[in-house]
Parts: structure tokens; sequence; C-alpha cells
């Protein structure tokens, strides 16, 4: 269903709460040269048995996908950026679900827009991925790195734009809605902060989710005041037009709370990640649930870590599906695993990777 974090669970798991094996590892075969943080896997999503990973630097326009066969991963294809830009960044995100790929290449140049960004989506199609279309917003212009987040569920795209002044506000941000129809992804709408909530250099966009007729977009750059607090905005679909339901925001942040740092929907749950908020001890980060009960989105809990150290910026990266949750924390070097037992989310697993790398 979405865009970066599920493919974690291949990773060693292990830790004083629950056991479990490694499924699979997968490696570029190609790989020659690694360059820190901005190796391979900076991007990755799952959906069922078939995998995304990028290398999202200046001139590796490839996306590697990868299928569970027999349980074992391979590579069975790859996607390239259907525009030469060899700067564009392509697959700084990534996102599938069930036969659509949707990948961003935030540093793509064009009509004199530097920077302005792009997304592809790719459809499977006979057992081969193939360029489907090219998405840009119509209103882009320099900077607005638009591409720097994805998601996609069925028929609906949604791309995030952190840098867009869409709203009047230079950064204010914004996130855009494509829909297929027909063979063809056409823009449905843009996702703004009502008029009442728009601020300075929020950045709205810099994470987003969509699921059936929700979706969701974090800005962690909100400021109140002098604090770093960020807020991410639900919109809801209805008669023709995507609407604001509500603005989230933590009620005690810390002083760079950075909610908003990831964002995920499904259904009638929502998670926003906040990589700085306060886990009950130290600065170590948190991930805020939310729950639609009889229409409103209501907070039902904040999760933390069990081992949670100062600047581990756990919250950093939330996925979700169904009962399974996975949160990244991304400075110890970890990600946690919550299971939810039909009333709350209970710290399940620690992850790790298996050889040991930082």
């Amino acid at each position: 269903m979405r865009y970066l974090f599920l493919f974690l669970i291949l990773l060693f798991v292990g830790n004083q709460h629950a056991s479990a094996q490694i499924e699979g590892q997968f490696v570029r075969p190609d790989t020659v040269v690694t360059i820190g943080f901005l190796s391979f896997g900076s991007a990755v999503g799952m959906s069922g048995d078939i995998a995304v990973s990028s290398y999202s630097i200046p001139n590796f326009n490839t996306v590697w996908i990868m299928d569970n066969i027999a349980g074992l991963w391979e590579q069975v294809d790859t996607v390239e950026a259907l525009q030469e830009d060899a700067s564009q960044v392509f697959g700084s995100s990534v996102a599938i679900d069930d036969g659509v790929a949707v990948v961003g290449g935030l540093s793509y140049s064009y009509n004199g827009a530097t920077n302005g960004g792009i997304a592809y989506v790719y459809e499977l199609i006979d057992n081969a991925w193939v360029g489907a279309a090219t998405l840009t917003p119509g209103d882009v212009e320099g900077q607005d790195e638009f591409g720097i987040s994805v998601g996609v569920d069925g028929d609906v795209a949604i791309v995030g734009s952190h840098k867009a002044d869409a709203s009047g506000n230079d950064n204010a941000g914004a996130a855009y809605i494509f829909r297929k129809s027909g063979e063809s992804w056409i823009e449905e709408d843009i996702l703004l902060p009502s008029a009442m909530d728009t601020v300075l250099t929020g950045r709205l966009g810099w994470s987003v989710s969509v699921s059936g007729d929700y979706a969701i977009a974090g800005g962690p750059f909100e400021l109140q005041g002098t604090s770093v607090v960020g807020s991410a905005y639900i919109y809801e679909y209805a008669d023709t037009a995507w609407v604001q339901a509500v603005r989230l925001v933590p009620d005690q942040p810390t002083i760079i709370e950075s909610f908003g740092s990831d964002v995920v929907i499904n259904g009638d749950v929502a998670m926003v990640g906040a990589s700085g908020a306060d886990n009950g001890t130290t600065v170590a980060g948190a991930v805020y649930v939310y729950n639609r009960i009889d229409g409103v989105w209501t907070f039902t809990q904040k999760i933390v870590a069990s081992d949670g150290e100062g600047s581990d910026q756990f919250g950093r990266n939330v996925d979700f599906e169904g009962d399974c949750a996975v949160v990244g924390a991304f400075n110890a070097n970890k990600a946690y695993i919550f299971l939810n037992d039909g009333t709350t989310w209970q710290e399940e697993a620690i992850l790790s990777p298996s050889m040991g790398e930082s």
C-alpha cells in the first residue's frame, strides 16, 4: 500500500519481546561504490510479494523491482526515468500498490523551473513494468521539489511538493492528487492548508499517504512561536473535491517536535511520526495514532520505543497495514514492530541490520 517502510521486515529481527527469523536480503549485484546514506535502499516500498528499491543519487536513474519467488527475493525488473535528466534524483521516493508504482524525482528541472520536481507512474502489464505516465504539477516553480514524497492506492496517487508556494507563502508546501482516467493520470486536486491554518515554511508535503477517500500530508517544519512543532492534515474526498477534514498537532510538543516527519493512513486509522517528540524520558521521538470515530479523527495513542534514547529519531519513518506497524529510529539504527491487540499498539520486536552496518 505504501512507499517506504515495510521492506525493513527483510532485516534481522530479535529482542526481549519476540524472536523472528530473517526472511531474505537483497543486494544489488552490480553495486561497486557505496556512498554513505545515499546507497542502495534509500527509498523502499512493498506490496504483496513485490518490493521496489532505489539508489536515489544523481546519475543513478534506475529503480529495482524484486519479487519473492519460492521464498527467495530476486531482481526481476528495473524501471528508468521517462524523462532525461541525470541530476533529477530519480528514486528520491517510491510507492507501490497492486501493480502500480510511483517514483519521485525531486530535482528534475523543466520549463525554467530548476529543481521543480517530477514523478512517474509505472504499471505491471504482462509481467513487465511499463512507464504509464509522467506527473507534473500545473503550477510548478523552481525549487518546489515536487516528488519529495509519493503514495499510491489503486487508481489514486499523491505527490508531495514541500517547497511549493501554492498557498501564497514561501515553502508552505502542497500535495497533489492524481487519478487514473482511462489510460491517463490526471491532476485532480491540490491539497493545501485551509486559509486559517496557512503558515510560513511549514513545508506541507514532506510526507504523504493516500487510502481510498482519505489522504494525509505532513509538514514537520511548521513553527509555533520559535518551536519547530510541525503538523499534519487529513483530507477527505467528497463530491469530486478533496476537503480538509482536520489539522493534527500534538498537545504538548517539544521545542523540535518535527510532527509530520512521516505519515501513513489506511482506512480509518492514521499515524504521524514525530522524530523529535518526548518519549517520556528523553527527546527520542514518537508516533501518534488517530482513529476515525463517528466521523471524527481522534487521537488514541502515543507510541514510543521501550529503549528510546535522545536523538534516536524514532518516528522518522512509519508504516502499517492491518494490525502490524513498523517504526524506524534512524539514529538508533533500529526499527520496531508494533502489533495491535484490538485496543492498543504494543511493541513486539526490535529490528536491526543482520550485518551490523551503520
